[in-house]
């Protein structure tokens, strides 16, 4: 049961840190209530976040197994799960938009995360991205005359 706990909390704490990020992003605002929205949000985000940490950390610690959840072997069933993956993906994904661009970088994590999900075609993953991509340009870039990264 711990390694379910454990993964949950990380997920939890990566939610979290992503929230960070657009929080001390957003303090640079104008519109003073278009802060205090995000100000709010964010705390009670931490609250929650904080609660729920906490009652984990509790649940982990009247385990037993604590020490046989963190051997080897559980490192190795985590670095095979497909979720850690995908979370990794997501992470570089959102790590190179700004660098390399939001096209490229799209497109790229599209064929990835195919991969990761299972699909072993590369002509209909490579067919499938350019087929996305270009509906994403021709969506945002055509019809509604926004600008993406």
């Amino acid at each position: 049961m711990t390694p379910k706990l454990l993964g949950r909390m990380l997920f939890i704490l990566f939610i979290w840190l992503f929230a960070l990020r657009y929080y001390w992003e957003c303090l640079n605002l104008g519109e003073r209530s278009e802060k205090l929205t995000i100000v709010v949000a964010f705390w009670i985000l931490t609250t929650f976040t904080a609660w729920e940490v906490s009652t984990l950390v509790k649940r982990i610690l009247k385990e037993k197994n604590l020490l046989m959840s963190l051997n080897r072997t559980y490192l190795i069933k985590f670095l095979k799960d497909k979720r850690t993956w995908l979370v990794g993906a997501i992470i570089l994904y959102v790590i190179f938009i700004p660098l390399v661009g939001f096209y490229f970088t799209s497109f790229v994590a599209f064929c990835v995360f195919s991969l990761i999900l299972g699909s072993r075609n590369p002509i209909k993953i490579i067919f499938s991205g350019i087929v996305v991509m270009v509906l994403i340009y021709g969506i945002f870039s055509s019809l509604l005359q926004l600008s993406l990264p």
